[in-house]
């Protein structure tokens, strides 16, 4: 009996362990993302204030 609550036990850590990094590797992932928006808001934004400035210029 002893020795079954170990295995399980050992089953549950494994488990454990396996879910911890696929949670550390999703964090990584939305934290690229998040990145990847934000650099693509602020291209945006750029561009369409050189085009406004261009407009109002010319």
């Amino acid at each position: 009996m002893r020795g079954e609550i170990k295995d399980v036990r050992d089953e549950i850590k494994d488990v454990r362990k396996e879910l911890n990094g696929r949670m550390d590797k999703l964090e990584n992932e939305v934290r690229a993302t998040s990145r990847h928006s934000q650099i693509m808001a602020g291209s945006v934004i750029a561009i369409a204030l050189g085009v406004l400035y261009f407009v109002f210029t010319h």
